[in-house]
């Protein structure tokens, strides 16, 4: 398993993009943000300036309780906490994604203690269609 990660320009910030390889094929990512997340809620709460921000995070099926996820959040940690972050944060499903939930606060993520989110975003479908998808999340953080 080699780590890469490849910076790609989106809003006109430096976002890296953590991919795991296996051989040449792609087999997990994470995006990391230098501060957020952007949600009001979690802003009145936290100092996001100071916070990296995991997001997009995905493993292939095959390729899961590896240590694939825990290999890119360890690289984000230390990417994070390198550009001066004081602390990392991240969503997670509250309902359908337990194995994700205790992997990451085995990594040391604490629930933030201010209840759920609803999160959501838009994606274009195979047809090319513009969709919006809703999650029920909770934010878990950890100190650097």
């Amino acid at each position: 398993m080699v780590l890469f990660h490849w910076t790609k320009i989106t809003n006109f910030t430096h976002q890296p993009l953590l991919i795991a390889w296996h051989d040449h094929t792609p087999v997990g990512h994470f995006l990391l943000h230098w501060s957020g997340p952007a949600d009001a809620r979690v802003m009145s709460y936290m100092n996001v300036k100071q916070s990296a921000y995991l997001s997009a995070g995905e493993i292939r099926l095959a390729y899961r309780r590896k240590g694939v996820a825990t290999a890119l959040i360890r690289e984000a940690e230390r990417l994070a906490k390198a550009k001066g972050c004081v602390q990392i944060g991240l969503e997670v499903g509250s309902t359908d994604n337990p194995d994700a939930k205790r992997l990451y606060e085995h990594l040391g993520y604490v629930d933030w203690g201010h209840g759920e989110l609803l999160i959501s975003w838009e994606y274009i479908d195979r047809e090319g269609n513009t969709r919006t998808e809703s999650e029920i999340v909770t934010y878990l953080y950890k100190s650097l």
